[in-house]
């Protein structure tokens, strides 16, 4: 039997966990926005890389245009579950100030700085690529906001 120790959070970590509950629920977004639009945005962008159209790339490459729909689906399922999973752990989080769940909610911090960082080094300093490091450094803030109490 494991027991849960509740602690009474203030406002500042209360503010935390409120900040880490919607990155979270901006996940669960994300992979329902991507489940719908991610295939056709990905064909789009590996089409332009190859001077076709993506109904071009579709009628000439079939078969690695449904692979393409295939992993752009896939990364939509995993990204909301991840979502719903950080969803879960920081509502936890935010009832009850636990420990184990702000040791937990490091992993929603690096994941969105690592997607960050990966889409500078391959992109190179682009919206896209601040904008998840400006995503990253508001958790940040709100997991160091959260950690007022647990530490």
């Amino acid at each position: 039997m494991t027991a849960t120790i509740t602690r009474s959070e203030s406002r500042t970590a209360k503010l935390g966990w409120v900040i880490l509950l919607v990155m979270s629920a901006l996940l669960i977004i994300q992979g329902i926005n991507w489940s719908l639009d991610g295939p056709d945005r990905t064909l789009t962008n590996i089409a332009g890389r190859t001077s076709l159209t993506a109904s071009e790339f579709q009628v000439g490459n079939p078969s690695a245009f449904d692979v393409i729909t295939l992993v752009a689906r896939n990364f939509a399922i995993y990204g909301a579950a991840f979502g719903l999973l950080a969803l879960l752990v920081a509502w936890k989080g935010y009832r009850h100030g636990s420990r184990w769940a702000w040791m937990v909610m490091w992993v929603l911090v690096g994941a969105i700085a690592a997607v960050a960082v990966n889409f500078i080094m391959v992109g190179g300093v682009s919206a896209i690529g601040l904008s998840f490091a400006g995503l990253a450094a508001i958790a940040l803030v709100g997991q160091l906001l959260a950690g007022k109490n647990v530490l």
